[in-house]
């Protein structure tokens, strides 16, 4: 039987064989438990200094739709892009495509740009997972409509309507922006 035993792969069992396996198991746990909490700790003190660096710089489209009370509801070709935010327009039915305009921004400096209907100042506040933003809305007047500081995802659009008096329709300025590395 000693001999069967000996061929066999399996070692007989005895008290060093068991409390050698546990130390080795205890301690593989606690270098586990002290070292690689360290090296986490380590990686992630490195990480967000890259993964979060201040944005400094953004392009921008500003797209000015005008959404009206009449209309079959549907959304044009040239706006699909941006439908869903159109469909949460509640009361709107017809949409059109006034103008768009690429914008570059870069931190802390106010660009104007003059449209048809109104004029609007963009600013770029910073952010890092976010973008943070400023944007004034002017009538022709001068007269200040809507003024907003806000924090969108980055590639996100943030939409400010102007109603017409007689609520029958609105002007719809939608900002989309995403940071330029």
């Amino acid at each position: 039987m000693i001999e069967t035993f000996k061929k066999s792969r399996f070692r007989p069992f005895s008290a060093t064989t068991c409390v050698k396996g546990w130390a080795v198991k205890f301690v593989a746990a606690l270098s586990v438990s002290v070292v690689l909490p360290g090296v986490a700790l380590f990686a992630a003190t490195l990480t967000p200094l890259s993964a979060q660096a201040e944005v400094s710089k953004a392009a921008c489209q500003v797209h000015v739709v005008e959404a009206t009370t009449e209309g079959d509801g549907k959304i044009p070709a040239e706006l699909e892009f941006m439908a869903e935010q159109l469909e949460g327009l509640i009361g709107f039915k017809g949409f059109r495509l006034l103008e768009s305009k690429k914008i570059e921004l870069t931190i802390h400096q106010l660009d104007s740009q003059k449209f048809k209907r109104h004029s609007l100042n963009l600013e770029l506040l910073g952010g890092d997972k976010k973008l943070k933003l400023r944007a004034n809305l002017h009538s022709a007047t001068g007269k200040s409509l809507v003024g907003a500081n806000y924090s969108i995802a980055d590639n996100g659009m943030i939409m400010l309507p102007i109603v017409k008096k007689d609520k029958t329709g609105a002007t719809v300025y939608a900002i989309r922006c995403h940071a330029k590395h």
